[in-house]
């Protein structure tokens, strides 16, 4: 046996606040550390996240409930938006209620449709 392929080099960290007027843009609520437990990174996702999982990339994925129209996004290690479901045209997706990714592309599961999305 060998060492297995991938070897985790970053922890991602997620904090909800705890005001509901506390949350919002400005409020940091993903930490990304080094391996070494320095922090790399730190932003704001949005309100209503449901679902964080982060991809063999380091690409982070949010998902969105209701409350947060958003749909799913995807924010590269470093915070910056790369993509946004509501661009997508993607029909039914008002509510993201299954989030998962494998290798570097994401399965999601809308409400109202309960679909199986394939997001590359």
């Amino acid at each position: 046996m060998g060492l297995p392929r991938a070897i985790v080099r970053r922890w991602l960290r997620r904090r909800r606040a705890s005001r509901p007027q506390a949350r919002g843009r400005g409020q940091v609520q993903v930490q990304v550390f080094e391996a070494l437990g320095r922090e790399a990174s730190s932003f704001s996702v949005g309100d209503a996240i449901e679902h964080l999982p982060v991809d063999e990339a380091g690409h982070i994925r949010a998902g969105h409930f209701d409350e947060n129209p958003a749909g799913i996004r995807r924010w590269s290690p470093m915070g910056q938006l790369a993509w946004m479901s509501d661009g997508a045209r993607i029909p039914g997706l008002s509510d993201c209620y299954a989030l998962n990714v494998s290798g570097t592309a994401a399965w999601a599961c809308p409400y109202t449709d309960y679909c199986a999305l394939l997001l590359r």
